[in-house]
């Protein structure tokens, strides 16, 4: 299965509708003054959490491999954003 991949680096929101196996994420830059990037099984808020990331420890690989039956859905939010990449496929 070929990986794809999500590039972020502002405080927003993004969603998928259909399943998606979560890879890896990957904060190349550290965000300031309390940013955090929350990943869901689901394609808002209401789904199951699967991580609450606190980007403004260091840059660092996460992996994760977990499946979203249900879509995928991201927010990074609070404070500077963090550069952020999320591989998925």
């Amino acid at each position: 299965m070929v990986n794809s991949y999500l590039h972020i680096n502002t405080n927003d929101d993004w969603s998928y509708a259909t399943a998606v196996r979560l890879v890896r994420v990957i904060i190349n830059k550290k965000g300031a003054s309390s940013n955090r990037l929350d990943l869901y099984d689901g394609v808002d808020a209401n789904g199951s959490l699967i991580a609450s990331i606190d980007t403004t420890e260091a840059a660092k690989t996460l992996d994760y491999d977990v499946v979203c039956n249900r879509g995928g859905y991201a927010v990074m939010h609070t404070g500077t954003a963090a550069d952020v990449t999320i591989v998925f496929n």
